[in-house]
C-alpha cells in the first residue's frame, strides 16, 4: 500500500508540474509571438509547447491508473480489521483525497 500511494503521491506531482510547464511555455509562445521575434525562435518555441502539452495527457492517464489500483486496494483494506486504524491506509485515503479523485 505504500508503494501505491507513493506513486500516485509522485504521479500527482508530475501532472501538475507539466500542467505548469506547459503554461509557462504557452506564456513564453504568446510573447514571442507579440513581439514578433526571429521566425525560427517562435518555430521552436511552438515545437516546445507542442512537447509539453502531448505530456499531460499521458500523465494524467498513469495518475488515473494509479488511482484506480489504490482505489481498490483501500476498499479491499477497509474490509480487513488488521487494518482498521492502520497508518498507511489512513496514507492512502489521504493522498487519494489530495488527488482530488
Amino acid at each position: 500500500m505504500k508503494i501505491k500511494t507513493g506513486s500516485v503521491k509522485r504521479l500527482w506531482k508530475e501532472h501538475n508540474l507539466y500542467r505548469q510547464e506547459a503554461l509557462q511555455f504557452k506564456v513564453k509562445y504568446d510573447k514571442l509571438v507579440a513581439e514578433g521575434a526571429d521566425e525560427w525562435d517562435i518555430k521552436n518555441a511552438k515545437k516546445v509547447l507542442e512537447e509539453g502539452e502531448r505530456m499531460i495527457p499521458d500523465s494524467e492517464n498513469r495518475l488515473a491508473k494509479a488511482v484506480i489500483e489504490l482505489r481498490e486496494l483501500v476498499v479491499y483494506a477497509r474490509t480487513v480489521p488488521a487494518f482498521k486504524d492502520d497508518a498507511d491506509l489512513t496514507a492512502a485515503e489521504t493522498q487519494l483525497q489530495e488527488a482530488n479523485v
